[in-house]
């Protein structure tokens, strides 16, 4: 009667071992799936407000580079690490 016992217990052990490993993996795919739909709303969120800013700072570089070409010529295209440069 002791074995029956003890392999009824083992039996019981490795269903409800096998049940929270089961329900632990669900959770945590629920878990990760909720993370992942606030993280791409929370970065859509901001990707769309500052969307005004992105604008005026191209708008800024580009006004910045047209004025020093029109200012101070084109500006010289920099030499690159092993490249020779003649003047004409």
């Amino acid at each position: 009667m002791r074995q029956a016992t003890t392999m009824l217990s083992r039996i019981v052990g490795i269903v409800t071992g096998t049940a929270v490993l089961v329900l632990a993996f669900v959770f945590s795919v629920v878990i990760f799936a909720i993370v992942l739909v606030a993280a791409v709303v929370i970065l859509g969120y901001l990707w769309w407000k500052t969307r005004s800013l992105r604008r005026a700072r191209r708008d800024v570089i580009i006004e910045t580079t047209e004025y020093h070409e029109i200012h101070e010529g084109a500006p010289e295209r920099p030499a690159i690490e092993g490249e020779s440069k003649r003047d004409k």
